[in-house]
């Protein structure tokens, strides 16, 4: 607890101890709210100390492929080329405006072409066989 980086030391102890360290799959909505970018954040993390092996991010919400998008983005921006993107299942069409409206103000957003092309189900699949 505060904020000294326990939690994140005992994971990694835990990891070492375990062996081969499992893959995380992060499935989330990747919009302006922002909490998902957090637990993409710690994610990251967790994979640079080797608490776990990979990364990979499904972006599922009204506008997946603009989540996805972000997403890449944000490994981009915090260095992470390991990490793989993939789309999931979007939302209703009223949703997809008002995330559109909120993702055009990221300074980070990826282009299509740094999204893993595979869909959502194959990707995951890919990562639990790893």
């Amino acid at each position: 607890g505060g904020g000294r980086g326990e939690l994140l030391s005992a994971l990694e102890r835990g990891a070492r101890r375990a062996g081969a360290p499992p893959s995380l799959v992060l499935w989330g909505r990747f919009d302006e709210r922002g909490d998902d970018e957090k637990a993409l954040t710690a994610a990251i993390a967790m994979r640079s100390l080797g608490i776990v092996r990979g990364v990979t991010v499904v972006a599922s919400q009204a506008r997946p492929a603009m989540g996805a998008r972000l997403a890449r983005g944000q490994c981009n921006a915090l260095f992470d080329d390991d990490g793989s993107v993939t789309v999931g299942a979007g939302a209703t069409a009223a949703e997809a405006v008002a995330q559109e409206e909120g993702m055009a103000r990221c300074e980070y957003l990826a282009g299509d072409e740094g999204v893993d092309p595979r869909g959502a189900q194959d990707r995951v699949f890919a990562t639990l066989e790893a």
